[in-house]
């Protein structure tokens, strides 16, 4: 059997599209590539992504993040939800050098700073803190801002659900934030 190398960046892609305990690499790249021989990795009735301004985003209640990235490191599947999205750029502020009480400044969400994991909260030891969980639009606008502060990139690939209460049911968008916007 012959044996590959890949990037980390092509594993983590890998690992965000294989399913937790039934997928091995073998079986996410025999249905990638599957999907390239029938030609639908780029259907021509696949929604048309729309990027959006990061700083006033239409509402996201209802979206599935398709993919994301902090930092530029792409996020496994598992952590391609908003509120994680917030943990990873506060793990990315630590990295660049933030201190807790920096962190806490511009953290828009609610937030302890000390270990506490009841009433909906996730400690994120790296920073000291405890964030409560919040929906989309909070998680975002809470992620949003405190990249901008602290020089982090972010990009995240979405799709609003099929849901009458969405508010652009089926299509897919964007949002970016440069870490070339920290003030």
């Amino acid at each position: 059997m012959p044996q590959i190398m890949i990037s980390q960046e092509n594993f983590s892609r890998l690992q965000a599209s294989a399913v937790p305990l039934v997928d091995t690499i073998d079986t996410v790249v025999a249905r990638a590539l599957d999907a390239l021989e029938r030609g639908t990795l780029h259907e021509s009735n696949a929604p048309s992504e729309r990027v959006f301004d990061a700083g006033s985003p239409p509402d996201l209640s209802f979206t599935t993040v398709r993919w994301a990235s902090v930092d530029g490191a792409v996020l496994a599947g598992a952590e391609t939800y908003w509120k994680l999205i917030l943990m990873a750029v506060i793990r990315a502020a630590v990295a660049h050098g933030a201190i807790s009480t920096q962190i806490s400044k511009r953290l828009l969400a609610n937030h302890i700073d000390a270990m506490k994991e009841d009433g909906g909260y996730k400690f994120v030891p790296e920073a000291g803190l405890s964030v409560q969980g919040q929906d989309a639009n909070n998680a975002w606008k809470s992620a949003a801002y405190l990249a901008d502060g602290f020089g982090i990139s972010i990009e995240v690939a979405f799709v609003w659900q099929n849901n009458p209460k969405a508010a652009l049911p089926g299509q897919a968008g964007r949002l970016v934030v440069n870490s070339n916007n920290a003030r």
